[in-house]
């Protein structure tokens, strides 16, 4: 389950992908004259932080199993 936005981690995208988003993103900025923000996170250990039982958990709630 991911968020179309996003291009890490899903098959067929490439930083290219990720690149155009950002270009994009700036000239609609520019072109409508509206603020926007880029915001650019980095969880690569965050499953190293989460326990084993609380993601199983919330996969349960989801109904991922």
């Amino acid at each position: 389950m991911l968020h179309p936005s996003q291009h890490s981690g899903v098959s067929g995208n490439t930083i290219y992908n990720a690149l155009t988003t950002v270009r994009d993103a700036i000239a609609y900025a520019e072109f409508t004259h509206s603020s926007q923000s880029i915001i650019s996170l980095d969880f690569t250990t965050a499953f190293d932080r989460i326990t084993h039982m609380y993601l199983i958990l919330m996969l349960k709630i989801m109904s991922i199993e």
